[in-house]
């Protein structure tokens, strides 16, 4: 198993596939997954401390622009206001939904496109941070996980677009 990793290039992040094609897959271990993802995770972190320590290209993370609103700007992207709802309706909401922490009504041009709901659920290793924007026909338009304590290369794909952009479209009703 660990020879499927000699000689792949490190520009990239190694992916986990079942028939891998691509130079940046290793072959998924039947019956071995989540021992197959810990090995994965260890060789992409070395991959990234060579990169960040020992040569002129270190890794860069991407951060998604959200325009100055925080993570609201990333559900309602065209959004160019945020208000707070109500206090009253606020704790109305969280009365009957334990997870609903804050609520923002999002406007484009001073119309309401949809709201944008905080919420803290559970994960894995611990509390997880979302925000979700639903708009006013009622379909999600984004989520984002924006804070989690979840397993390196195995949770942590809550946090990838494949994910996230699963919700998009989708009925809230």
């Amino acid at each position: 198993y660990g020879s499927s990793y000699v000689g792949k290039s490190v520009e990239n992040d190694l992916v986990l596939a079942a028939s891998p094609t691509a130079d940046n897959e290793i072959q998924l271990l039947s019956g071995a997954t989540i021992s197959s993802n810990g090995v994965m995770v260890g060789v992409n972190a070395a991959r990234k401390a060579y990169l960040n320590y020992f040569t002129d290209t270190p890794v860069v993370e991407e951060k998604e622009d959200d325009r100055g609103f925080g993570p609201n700007g990333l559900v309602f992207k065209e959004a160019d206001e945020f208000i707070a709802i109500d206090t009253a309706k606020l704790e109305e909401i969280k009365a009957n939904n334990r997870f609903v922490q804050e609520v923002y009504e999002a406007k484009q041009g001073g119309e309401t496109t949809g709201y944008s709901f905080w919420t803290i659920s559970g994960g894995y290793s611990g509390e997880l941070k979302t925000v979700t924007g639903i708009g006013v026909d009622g379909t999600i338009t984004e989520i984002r996980v924006i804070e989690h304590t979840e397993t390196e290369g195995i949770g942590t794909k809550i946090t990838e677009s494949a994910f996230q952009d699963s919700f998009v479209g989708k009925s809230a009703t």
